[in-house]
């Protein structure tokens, strides 16, 4: 017998920073709320997503110096690696800082502020600040790919 599920929800801890993350897969059928309008774990939340993403290139980022040091002691110049490792961890910081309260501002909130939209303005400032990590997590990811091409130049 073929079964097709209407619903599969899957999880994972990503890396030890605190932030639970899950997702929920389903036909598009049974979407019923618009984009944004819900935010908690069974929608992915995007704070953790943004926190998972930020400590998955923190990870990176603490592995690139043993790179440059290699290189380094081989007689390669690596100025341009460690100019972009830095500017990768000051994406990494800001994407961190972007997110860092949102959750605090969010979670509090009850069925009734959701309901009778006095949430807006937080739920604005909230997909604000995740739009904001979106691009500094995106710079990062850029500058690691710099360190990269840098020592493999």
């Amino acid at each position: 017998d073929h079964v097709t599920p209407d619903v599969i929800t899957l999880s994972k801890a990503l890396g030890g920073i605190g932030y639970p993350i899950s997702c929920i897969a389903y036909d598009e059928a049974f979407d019923s709320w618009k984009p944004g309008a819900h935010i908690g774990t069974l929608r992915g939340h995007p704070v953790a997503t943004a926190a998972a993403a930020a400590a998955k290139l923190e990870g990176t980022a603490a592995d690139l110096p043993v790179l440059i040091d290699r290189a380094e002691a081989q007689g390669q110049d690596v100025t341009p690696a460690k100019d972009h490792l830095a500017a990768m961890t000051t994406a990494i910081d800001a994407a961190q800082a972007s997110v860092d309260g949102v959750a605090d501002d969010v979670l509090p909130l009850a069925p009734a502020d959701w309901n009778d939209g006095s949430a807006e303005p937080v739920l604005r400032a909230a997909r604000q600040s995740i739009v904001d990590a979106r691009g500094e997590l995106r710079t990062a990811l850029a500058e690691a790919r710099q360190v990269i091409a840098a020592l493999a130049a």
